[in-house]
C-alpha cells in the first residue's frame, strides 16, 4: 500500500461484520490503508477465536489501535505482554 495525500472517507456502520468466535471485525479500505473496528466479547482470545481461521499462532499483521471501552491484553510471540484500557492507544508489530 502507498500513502494517499488527499482526504478520504469511510463508514464502519455500512460494512458487514466478519465474526470468529467472540471476535467481530468490520473493515473498509481506503487508498493506502485499511480501517477495522474490532469488538472482543468478554473472554475472547486469539488462541481460541482466531488462530484456526488465521492459520497462525499469533496475528501476523501490525496494528495501531484505540481501546474504546473495556480492557485488552496484548501478548507478543516473545512472551512479553501489556494491558490496555479505555482511551489507551497502542502500536503492535506482527506477532501479537
Amino acid at each position: 500500500m502507498s500513502y494517499f495525500p488527499g482526504v478520504q472517507r469511510g463508514n464502519l456502520d455500512s460494512v458487514k461484520a466478519d465474526g470468529h468466535g467472540k471476535i467481530k471485525k468490520e473493515t473498509f479500505a481506503l487508498e493506502g490503508v485499511s480501517v477495522t473496528r474490532v469488538t472482543f466479547d468478554v473472554g475472547a482470545k486469539w488462541s481460541t477465536d482466531s488462530k484456526d481461521y488465521a492459520g497462525a499462532n499469533s496475528c501476523q499483521l501490525p496494528h495501531v489501535a484505540l481501546v474504546v471501552s473495556g480492557a485488552l491484553r496484548v501478548v507478543m510471540d516473545d512472551g512479553s505482554q501489556q494491558d490496555f484500557s479505555r482511551n489507551d492507544r497502542n502500536a503492535a508489530a506482527a506477532g501479537s
